[in-house]
């Protein structure tokens, strides 16, 4: 067993409280009664919980979940006993978890994240607690988020990650919706397809790019394109001028600029 040690912090949304892992022996039985929310997540092998007189069967890949104030039993599967991580929380978001079933499936990597804060004994409850976020938005956004909502995530996503490959299918995914769903909602919302907002969002910061001097190598790789060709093509189709010419021009400003600045005499000699 490993117990990582996790300072109550109070956090009003999502508040973590207890962290660990552990490799279970075979038919070994853990009874407990927590005063928060424990979420078990099996890494390999299965097992058994046991609550209010019932037995829930779990597997690599699934969650088991207890709330505060009940009495409940893991048990370990004799012939392939489960590893779990666990985390335990506080929260007024925890409330929320009992909506879940008493086993429920996770295929994300979070537990394993937070496993890692191990090595971030600084600030690793604030870590925890955007881990427990994400998990939260994983587990319930999809379902409670109004259209616009989640159009203006997406595009906040787009904002944020313009500079990586950006698939919609992977922002819908994150979004719980699908990719046909998501782009038919994203266009009533905002008013463009993903597929143009990305390229003007990623169009207007590279415009940004060259107008304070990068080359266009570098303004290609700020803006998610492989090569500096590519971005020039897309700058060109966009804008209607040429990067060259938005630097030939900038040049020019500049030139008149220092003139202007080395004219001036209003400073003292």
């Amino acid at each position: 067993m490993q117990k990582i040690f996790v300072f109550d912090q109070g956090f009003k949304d999502l508040n973590p409280v207890n962290l660990g892992q552990e490799n279970r022996k075979s038919g070994k039985c853990c009874m407990g009664i927590r005063d928060h929310t424990l979420i078990h997540y099996v890494r390999s092998g299965k097992g058994t919980l046991i609550k209010k007189g019932k037995k829930y069967t779990a597997g690599k890949g699934d969650c088991v979940i207890t709330f505060p104030g009940e009495k409940y039993s893991l048990i370990a599967d004799n012939d392939d006993p489960w590893s779990y991580i666990w985390i335990g929380f506080t929260g007024e978001k925890s409330e929320h978890f009992k909506h879940l079933p008493p086993v429920f499936r996770y295929d994300g990597d979070l537990f394993y994240q937070m496993i890692e804060t191990e090595n971030i004994p600084l600030l690793r409850e604030y870590k925890l607690a955007a881990l427990l976020l994400e998990l939260y938005r994983e587990l319930f956004a999809g379902e409670k988020l109004s259209p616009k909502l989640v159009a203006l995530q997406a595009r906040a996503y787009i904002e944020t990650n313009y500079m990586h490959e950006c698939k919609i299918e992977e922002i819908a995914k994150k979004l719980n919706y699908s990719r046909s769903h998501l782009s038919k909602t994203y266009k009533r919302i905002v008013g463009y397809s993903m597929k143009d907002d990305i390229i003007q969002i990623r169009m207007q910061a590279g415009y940004e790019y060259i107008e304070n001097g990068m080359t266009t190598a570098e303004a290609a790789a700020l803006c998610g394109y492989p090569d500096a060709p590519s971005f020039s093509r897309a700058f060109k189709a966009h804008f209607g001028f040429t990067v060259k010419e938005l630097q030939t021009k900038q040049r020019y400003m500049w030139d008149r600029f220092d003139s202007n600045f080395s004219k001036n005499e209003c400073f003292e000699k």
